[in-house]
């Protein structure tokens, strides 16, 4: 007699249960099916279940492809930044250096 849907057997791993002659199979059968020799096509839940399953794979696929790509844009991130704060003091530099040259120190007083 067939497997009941609770068994936790897959599709192909159902085992033979019409060998069984007494009611008191220890494999989780239900007894008040009929016996069946072909294994049974996988039901519309099962393809759904299979289907989420894929789905859910790829997804853990992107989210760690994605994961790899915010961490090397954080480190880029963090060179600009170093980067910028280098240029920004280098510019400030120049500028102070540009004042003092334009600026003219006032004649010292002779006594």
């Amino acid at each position: 007699h067939p497997l009941r849907r609770d068994s936790g057997y897959g599709p192909d791993e159902r085992p033979d249960c019409s060998a069984h002659a007494s009611q008191n199979c220890t494999m989780n059968c239900d007894p008040s099916l009929p016996p069946s020799s072909e294994p049974a096509e996988p039901s519309d839940a099962e393809r759904r279940f299979v289907r989420l399953e894929t789905m859910i794979s790829e997804l853990e696929h992107m989210v760690e492809q994605l994961n790899g790509a915010v961490v090397e844009q954080g480190k880029a991130l963090r060179r600009m930044q170093a980067q910028q704060l280098q240029v920004a003091a280098t510019m400030e530099t120049l500028e102070l250096e540009r004042i003092r040259a334009t600026n003219a120190k006032p004649p010292h007083s002779v006594i």
